[in-house]
């Protein structure tokens, strides 16, 4: 009876200290607020200009702004289709609502499988990283036709394409992105027009210019500014890198055309009181710029930090902080509790933040 009464009295107590625990960290596991708690959290409240929060979207991995000013949204691991939303509100589907695969077909019935990025033309074609098929793919936006442009399908040989991720486009049309199989991805380059794929950028093959870890391979995300110029989260080298404009393959590519912007090759926690390129850095999970070039990155060593690097200091400067409360004008706080977080910026400053593991996305204005 006393053993019964002794385990008894331990799973209380770690009841206890699991709603204590709870009630420190405020609000519930989506970040709604509970009043209670606005004492806990008036000391690190931050205040915004505005916040839409947008639920019930699973596995969210990109959100992002066209020209048009209409949202687009991926969705994968269930969702598993391309989304947008018009101008009026409404939501319509662009990419993947069957189960059947229509690789010469009509989108809505096309089966993608894990989408992760997409890049728009000026002539009305949407190209998407169908990444869980290994494919990259381009739809006509006026006939909803689908096309594969590039990738075998194939995830086990050395020279496939294997889930292909960060699409980007460049002004002169280029499309880049990382694909590769487990411990041999690039950075490529594609000219959709004439086919021709490059490797831009081999982590292996850069690694002995900065003593790097030439067993690695993980880079997260890509970014590319106005001038064409590319920007690799290359977390196998921990450095946050820019590639000149394309000129061509690299004549000797130990050496490659790119400027360090930050990481000193060590992996740690990102710092904001020295140069960018003296931080460690801690596993960059998202990249992106905004409409002036400016650089944000999203670490995931430290859930929900979001810097961004001040190209006048060359320091980063932390734009939300971990564990964030914000506080929007005549409002009361919420507790973000951001979980695998990939951002995109928009004008203004706008964050979009594709929080997959909460199914929703934010656009947060600072």
């Amino acid at each position: 009876m006393r053993k019964w009464s002794v385990m008894l009295g331990m799973v209380l107590g770690l009841v206890a200290v699991g709603w204590a625990l709870s009630r420190a960290g405020g609000g519930d596991a989506r970040g709604e607020f509970d009043p209670e708690d606005e004492v806990h959290a008036a000391y690190s409240t931050m205040s915004i200009r505005a916040l839409e929060v947008i639920n019930d979207k699973v596995s969210p991995s990109l959100a992002l702004p066209d020209a048009q000013g209409r949202l687009w949204v991926l969705q994968q691991y269930g969702g598993d289709r391309v989304s947008r939303r018009e101008l009026d509100g409404s939501w319509v589907t662009v990419v993947g609502t069957d189960a059947r695969d229509s690789d010469s077909g009509q989108a809505l019935d096309a089966n993608v499988q894990s989408p992760d990025s997409i890049a728009f033309t000026p002539d009305d074609t949407l190209y998407v990283a169908d990444t869980g098929n290994h494919v990259i793919r381009a739809v006509d936006l006026e006939t909803g036709h689908i096309r594969r442009v590039a990738g075998d399908g194939k995830e086990g040989n050395a020279d496939s394409l294997a889930k292909p991720e960060s699409l980007l486009r460049t002004p002169d049309g280029a499309l880049w992105f990382i694909a590769g199989p487990h411990r041999s991805r690039k950075v490529y380059r594609l000219e959709p027009g004439t086919g021709r794929l490059d490797v831009a950028y081999d982590p292996k093959e850069a690694s002995p210019q900065w003593g790097g870890n030439e067993g690695g391979d993980y880079m997260a995300d890509l970014a590319a500014d106005v001038q064409g110029r590319i920007y690799v989260a290359d977390n196998a080298n921990m450095r946050l890198l820019r590639l000149d404009a394309w000129s061509g393959p690299s004549a000797n590519p130990h050496t490659p055309a790119a400027t360090v912007l930050a990481g000193n090759g060590t992996l740690g926690v990102l710092q904001t009181d020295r140069p960018s390129t003296n931080s460690s850095l801690g596993y960059i999970t998202s990249l992106a710029l905004d409409p002036e070039g400016q650089v944000y990155v999203y670490e995931a060593s430290v859930e929900g930090h979001l810097a961004k690097l001040d190209a006048g200091t060359g320091r980063f400067v932390t734009v939300l902080p971990p564990e964030t409360w914000v506080r929007q004008p005549e409002q009361a706080p919420m507790r973000l509790n951001l979980r695998q977080v990939r951002l995109r910026v928009g004008n203004e400053g706008v964050l979009y933040l594709a929080d997959r593991l909460n199914h929703r996305v934010l656009l947060l204005t600072p």
